[in-house]
């Protein structure tokens, strides 16, 4: 693909399975068909799949002792391994989110025990650690007991986060 051509979209990451039948043009021999499968793993990132870029979204935790730990999906509602960072505040308050630097990485926002909202921007496959580079996203988060990312609606991306105060 040519990045550089309007209009022209990467792939979402994922494995994709293709198939390819020929009938002969003079009606002469059986029908040709070839099948096969590809991986896409360095295009786009398919919203909340942080490792393994296979296209399965990924559970984010955080354990009592401040491990914050990407579990990886496998769209079998199990999961096949896991990335952890350590050094987190129990009291913070993650979301793991879409490309919102279009570095091709899905990125992940963080409500600090301070109230200040930090968007991480972990590199594909990596944890989200303490040491993950960051932007203070701003201040006050803490009136807010619920940060929302809202899903995709009928095709169309995801409209921004959103957040719902403490009495609803």
């Amino acid at each position: 693909m040519n990045r550089a051509v309007p209009g022209d979209v990467p792939l979402p990451n994922g494995t994709y399975e293709w198939m390819l039948s020929v009938t002969p043009a003079d009606g002469v021999g059986a029908p040709l068909q070839v099948s096969g499968s590809v991986r896409f793993e360095a295009d786009t990132p398919v919203r909340h799949d942080h490792i393994g870029a296979d296209g399965f979204g990924d559970l984010l935790t955080l354990n009592s002792s401040g491990l914050m730990t990407f579990h990886q999906g496998t769209g079998k509602g199990t999961f096949s391994g896991k990335a952890s960072g350590y050094g987190w505040s129990t009291k913070a308050v993650a979301v793991p989110f879409g490309d919102l630097d279009k570095g091709r990485c899905n990125d992940g926002l963080v409500r600090m025990a301070d109230g200040s909202l930090r968007g991480y921007k972990a590199p594909s496959g990596n944890d989200l650690s303490t040491r993950t580079p960051y932007t203070k996203l701003g201040t006050g988060w803490n009136a807010y007991d619920a940060h929302l990312a809202r899903r995709p609606d009928r095709g169309r991306p995801g409209g921004p986060a959103g957040a719902q105060g403490v009495h609803g």
